[in-house]
C-alpha cells in the first residue's frame, strides 16, 4: 500500500474516461478500492485522501 500507488491510480482515472465514468457510479469507498485492486493498484482510503489533499503541481 502506498501513496504513490494512490497517486498513480488517480492519474489513470483522470486520463481514462471509461474508468472515470465507472468510478462516478461507485456508491462507497469499498467499490473504489475494488476497482483500484482490479487495475493492479493497492492503497488505503486514507492514502487516497492524503493524495487528494496535496496541492496541484
Amino acid at each position: 500500500m502506498s501513496i504513490q500507488s494512490a497517486k498513480a491510480f488517480l492519474e489513470l482515472v483522470q486520463k481514462d474516461t471509461g474508468l472515470h465514468a465507472r468510478m462516478a457510479k461507485c456508491r462507497d469507498s469499498m467499490e473504489i478500492m475494488d476497482i483500484a485492486r482490479e487495475k493492479g493498484y493497492d492503497f488505503t482510503p486514507d492514502e487516497t485522501r492524503m493524495v487528494m489533499e496535496q496541492p496541484c503541481e
